[in-house]
């Protein structure tokens, strides 16, 4: 077997900002904006880029399941792994409303899910927080605090998307990657992590490296983002 081929079967597991195929050779990171890029890992060629995709939860036979935001709903969409295009949408993942408002913030909303053939499982939680910056009125205090949780299962082919009430969000589903950093390594594969770069010109770029340990040279290093101005721009004359 060549050294680059992994065998699959594996389920899709969690990476750093995003999730793998099952065979562990593409991953799937979400980025700001919702963008979210696909980076071979043999070689860190970046795959697709897709802009306000939404975020990924697992990738299935039958393609990359994500939740987005549209308006007040978040709604479960399925796209190409190959290419990143939109496969069909799915059901709306049945949250609260408020949650919408929780979507940009980590500690209000968070989504993870597990493959199951043709009906992956998703567990979702959102906590509804004061985000302001002077102290809340009573009014503001009474709408916060409050807390939300779930897991549906999704079956990718019809669309259908039904909540799973005995199910605690927290009890099947796998840790996501809570930093930057690669949770789990399986032996002799490199390990990977995300940073935010700057260099000399002022910008700044959202680099993969996947490395090995006691290796100081890296396997190779991407850019998963376009450079982003760190200065502001030059006044006009």
């Amino acid at each position: 077997m060549d050294a680059h081929v992994r065998p699959a079967g594996h389920p899709s597991r969690a990476f750093p900002r995003g999730v793998t195929d099952s065979s562990r050779t593409t991953a799937f990171v979400d980025l700001a904006g919702d963008k979210i890029v696909a980076v071979d890992l043999n070689t860190g060629d970046v795959r697709w880029r897709r802009p306000d995709a939404g975020r990924p939860l697992v990738a299935t036979d039958d393609g990359l399941l994500v939740v987005r935001r549209r308006g007040r709903r978040l709604q479960l969409a399925l796209l190409d792994a190959a290419d990143g295009d939109l496969v069909r949408e799915l059901g709306p993942l049945p949250v609260p409303d408020w949650v919408a408002d929780e979507w940009e913030h980590s500690d209000g909303f968070a989504a993870h899910a597990r493959p199951h053939g043709r009906t992956p499982q998703v567990a979702w939680r959102a906590a509804r927080r004061y985000r302001g910056g002077a102290a809340p009125s009573p009014e503001a205090v009474a709408d916060t605090g409050s807390e939300a949780g779930g897991v549906v299962q999704v079956d990718v082919g019809s669309g259908d998307v039904q909540a799973l009430p005995d199910a605690e969000p927290g009890v099947f589903a796998a840790t996501p990657a809570a930093d930057d950093q690669d949770p789990a390594t399986p032996s002799g594969e490199p390990s990977y992590s995300i940073a935010a770069k700057p260099s000399s010109d002022g910008t700044t770029a959202v680099t993969l490296t996947a490395s090995r340990e006691g290796d100081e040279h890296p396997v190779w290093e991407t850019v998963l983002d376009t450079p982003v101005s760190r200065r502001p721009p030059p006044l006009r004359s």
